[in-house]
């Protein structure tokens, strides 16, 4: 959710919330960084005709490393794909 402010916000400050209070403790507790920001087609992710995913579920799809054994596997489906990213990584189905 949009913070409301009378002066200009930018990067992580311009949101507020549950998730991103939760996000900013992780970070602190784990020591890693993070960027909240809009995906540019402003959509969370839905599958065309052809099996692709636009929006938010698309850039986790294209950004998102997966372990060496999950990227050797060229034939992961999309919906695969998407419950791996989505799984913890103490969860993920063993496809060896």
């Amino acid at each position: 959710m949009y913070k409301k402010s009378d002066k200009e916000l930018v990067g992580n400050d311009r949101f507020e919330g549950y998730c991103l209070d939760l996000l900013k403790e992780l970070s602190n507790i784990l020591g890693f960084t993070y960027e909240v920001r809009l995906v540019a087609d402003g959509k969370y992710g839905a599958q065309n005709d052809k099996g692709e995913w636009n929006g938010m579920v698309r850039e986790l799809i294209d950004h998102v490393s997966f372990q060496q054994r999950f990227r050797e596997k060229s034939q992961i489906s999309s919906k695969t794909k998407m419950c791996l990213i989505l799984s913890p990584v103490s969860n993920f189905p063993d496809t060896s």
